[in-house]
Formats: structure tokens, C-alpha cells, sequence
């Protein structure tokens, strides 16, 4: 899951990016023209944005032309300005939710992972086959198949238990571990032939080589 973070402040830059990259996969921008090269080129769960970018207020300015690319795309405004008018001003530009600065980084961690599963969506499609998350099913040409019940009392997705959220880390470190699996298969199988090939081979004596295992 990808998150933008678009603020000028680059000590408060820093230390956004390293509170949610144990977690997310972060992109950062300090003005507005670096915010759209990001969002006209990758794709975003969340958008962390600041009101107030180089001295002026036109943080919000970039909200509609997001929302209009990728309408699923949650943000939130992380803002000095927290004024009830003001917060009133972002939520009707097309803000999600909108937290007033300074604020505690564990609070913005469970607003941000609360706006994600909100926004996560309900069916996933790649190569033909479409995942239905809510009514899990897998459908692909033109098939429909339910899972079983005991598939359903499972989690769907790889880094989920039952009764809880979407853990993206989670999700990565098992992703990275089923990597690292597969390189090891290919490694073994490629080293195959050639143990199967020597294993027959005799030495000077006329003894067979014997291969340590």
C-alpha cells in the first residue's frame, strides 16, 4: 500500500516518513507540482496532506484533482489550521478526515490505517480473475466459485486473522518470506541436475563418489 505525504516542512517530512514506512510503502512531495507528478504516476491508498505549502494556504487545491483520478484514494489534512471553520473548509473540499497539528503520531497512525480499510476495495481483478473480498468468491471465466465454509471462517487475504483489519505490514513480511522460499526452490532445483549427474562418477579406486547431503 502506497501513502503520499505532502509536506514542505522537511524535519516534519522526515520524521512522517519514518513513523509509517515500517508499515507503508511512502512517497513524499514538498509543493503541489511534485504532489501531481506523484499521483499522475503512481496509484495511493492515502494521501497525508498539509493545508499550508511554501507559505500559503493551497494545500486543498490538489484535493479535487486527486479525488478525480483516484477516486478511492483516502486523505487526510494534517494542519496547523484547526479552527472549527477551518476544518469545516477542509472536510467540504473533499477531505476525509482532518487532523489539527501538533498531534500524536500513534493517533495519526490508527486515523490513517482507519481511513485505508475504509477505502479498501471490495473486489480485486488481475489476469481474468476477479476476488471478491465481502461475498468471497472467485470468479473467472464466467465461472463463479464460493469458498467453503471453513475457507470462509479463514481470512482472506495473506496478513489477516479473523475478527481484525487489513495489516499491510504483516502482509509484507510474509510476502517477502514466500520470495525468499521461492528463490530457494529455484536455487535447488537448478543445482539438481548436476548433483544427479556426479552422484554416479567413481573416484581413482574405483570407489563412487560419495556427496555429502
Amino acid at each position: 500500500m502506497r501513502v503520499l505525504i505532502i509536506e514542505d516542512d522537511m524535519k516534519m517530512r522526515g520524521m512522517l516518513k519514518d513513523a509509517l514506512e515500517t508499515v507503508y510503502r511512502i512517497d513524499t512531495a514538498q509543493t503541489i507540482g511534485e504532489a501531481l507528478e506523484w499521483i499522475e504516476s503512481c496509484s495511493y491508498g492515502a494521501v497525508l496532506l498539509d493545508r499550508n505549502l511554501c507559505g500559503e494556504d493551497n494545500g486543498m487545491e490538489i484535493i479535487p484533482k486527486l479525488k478525480k483520478r483516484h477516486p478511492s484514494c483516502a486523505v487526510m489534512i494534517a494542519s496547523a489550521y484547526g479552527g472549527v471553520e477551518e476544518r469545516i473548509a477542509g472536510l467540504s473540499a473533499g477531505a476525509d478526515d482532518y487532523l489539527e497539528k501538533p498531534y500524536d503520531l500513534r493517533e495519526l497512525r490508527m486515523r490513517l490505517d482507519g481511513l485505508i480499510r475504509r477505502f479498501a476495495p471490495e473486489t480485486i481483478t488481475s489476469g481474468g480473475v476477479c476476488l471478491d473480498l465481502v461475498n468471497q468468491t472467485i470468479t473467472a471465466e464466467g465461472k463463479t466459485i464460493t469458498l467453503s465454509k471453513k475457507r470462509e471462517r479463514r481470512p482472506f487475504l495473506p496478513g489477516v486473522k479473523a475478527g481484525q483489519g487489513f495489516q499491510p505490514g504483516r502482509y509484507r513480511q510474509r510476502r517477502l518470506f514466500r520470495s525468499r522460499f521461492d528463490d530457494l526452490q529455484h536455487d535447488r532445483r537448478r543445482h539438481q541436475p548436476y548433483t544427479e549427474k556426479t552422484a554416479g562418477r567413481c573416484d581413482r579406486n574405483g570407489q563412487r563418489t560419495r556427496l555429502c547431503s
